[in-house]
C-alpha cells in the first residue's frame, strides 16, 4: 500500500539547485525514453516495455554522470509515467507528448523505501488479532494498545525520514 504526501516548500538556494536538477534530470529521462520507444517502434515495429527501458536506465546513467546526482527512484518514476502514459494511449488516450522546461507545474515522485514494510505487515497481524477480540475485555485493550503502538512507531518512522530529507536537501 503507497500513501502520498503533497507538500509546499519554501528551499534556500542549495534546495531549489537540487531540485531544479531532480526536475530537469526526470524531464530528461521521460523525453529519451519516449524519443527511443518512438524510434524503436519505426525502425523495428516493437515497442520497448517498463523493464526494457529501467534496465537501459543503467547504462544511460554510467554515460550521462549527473543522472546519478539526483534521486534514482524520481528518475524510475518518470519511466514508469511514460509507460502508463503509452498505456492509455492503447486505451484510447492521446498520445504521449514530450516534457517541456518551460512548463510551470514542477513535481516529481519518490517512495520512502526504509524498513516499512515489515511495520505494516506487524500492523496488519495485529489488527486481525483486535478484531477476533471481545470488545471492552482486558485482551482486548492489551491489543488495542499494541496497535496504537505500531501506528505510532509507523508514524516516527515517516517523520524521521521527511525531516532526513528536508534536511538533506
Amino acid at each position: 500500500m503507497l500513501k502520498a504526501f503533497k507538500y509546499r516548500i519554501y528551499p534556500n538556494k542549495e534546495q531549489r539547485e537540487l531540485l531544479a536538477k531532480t526536475f530537469g534530470s526526470c524531464r530528461f529521462v521521460y523525453n529519451h525514453y519516449l524519443d527511443r520507444k518512438i524510434n524503436t517502434y519505426q525502425t523495428e515495429q516493437k515497442s520497448m516495455n517498463y523493464v526494457e527501458c529501467a534496465n537501459d536506465l543503467k547504462e544511460l546513467k554510467t554515460e550521462l554522470q549527473w543522472l546519478k546526482e539526483v534521486d534514482a527512484i524520481a528518475l524510475q518514476q518518470s519511466i514508469k509515467d511514460l509507460d502508463r502514459a503509452y498505456q492509455n494511449f492503447f486505451q484510447g488516450c492521446g498520445f504521449p507528448r514530450f516534457k517541456s522546461k518551460h512548463d510551470h507545474f514542477h513535481s516529481y515522485r519518490t517512495q520512502m523505501v526504509n524498513n516499512n514494510i515489515k511495520v505494516e505487515k506487524l500492523l496488519k497481524r495485529a489488527q486481525r488479532q483486535l478484531s477476533s477480540k471481545e470488545k471492552c475485555s482486558n485482551n482486548y485493550k492489551k491489543a488495542q494498545l499494541r496497535v496504537a503502538k505500531i501506528h505510532e512507531k509507523i508514524a516516527n518512522q515517516r517523520n524521521d525520514f521527511l525531516h532526513k530529507l528536508s534536511t538533506e536537501m
